[in-house]
């Protein structure tokens, strides 16, 4: 759990520290420029000051056009939740897409197995709570890859066909407009082409595709893949 306020932490000698202050404005705030001082205290002893200044117009400024996402890797276990990426509780969870939605990250992937269904929901629950369900959703809990489908071509397209639409189903009633299956992580040359079956299918049922890459991505399989990052 993080602290309701900002804690004392050491500070060797000779070094260095970045402290990163945000401002959130409540919306019902007046306009007009408001201001205010950063206390600097070591061993309860005043070093210094920092004035703020801010501005508070008149206007909101509308949402933003563009879609912004961030690879965000935790999962929901409760009993390995920690602090690092992978695990984390309910509590954590809900309390990281706040900041992420706060910071204007509205987006962010997901990679929550579906072979849980109901961690799977809650996670789109979350998400639909703070607003945070609006375009497509970038999910990476199921990798267009043999090594998640299996080897047997006909079976692993057969498994896609019938899973992929499962999943949409259930993100399209929590608020997105799609699901967007993530690659090989970035892969090149053979291992780009050996997806292209994958994705035909995936585009057969009203799928797409998302994936990290190189240059050459474009050359090999631009007509395929909807998102390069």
């Amino acid at each position: 759990k993080d602290a309701k306020t900002l804690q004392p932490f050491s500070l060797p000698r000779q070094s260095s520290k970045q402290v990163w202050i945000t401002v959130f404005v409540p919306l019902d705030t007046a306009p007009n420029e408001y201001t205010g001082d950063i206390v600097i205290r070591a061993n309860g002893v005043l070093q210094g000051t920092i004035k703020l200044n801010v501005k508070v117009h008149s206007f909101q400024l509308a949402q933003s056009k563009l879609t912004h996402s961030i690879y965000y890797r935790a999962r929901l276990d409760e009993g390995r939740a920690s602090v690092g990426s992978e695990f984390r509780t309910t509590e954590q969870m809900k309390a990281e897409l706040k900041n992420l939605r706060d910071h204007g990250v509205r987006n962010p992937t997901m990679y929550q197995p579906f072979s849980d269904q109901a961690l799977f929901i809650k996670c789109l629950q979350l998400r639909q709570e703070l607003g945070m369900n609006n375009g497509p959703l970038f999910y990476f809990g199921m990798p267009t890859t043999n090594a998640f489908w299996g080897n047997d071509s006909a079976e692993a397209n057969t498994l896609l066909r019938r899973i992929y639409p499962q999943i949409n189903t259930l993100a399209r009633s929590y608020g997105y407009s799609s699901v967007y299956l993530y690659g090989k992580d970035e892969a090149r040359g053979g291992e780009l082409v050996a997806q292209r079956g994958f994705w035909d299918v995936l585009h057969a049922i009203g799928g797409s595709v998302m994936v990290a890459g190189y240059t050459g991505s474009f050359e090999l399989v631009g007509d395929k893949l909807d998102v390069l990052i």
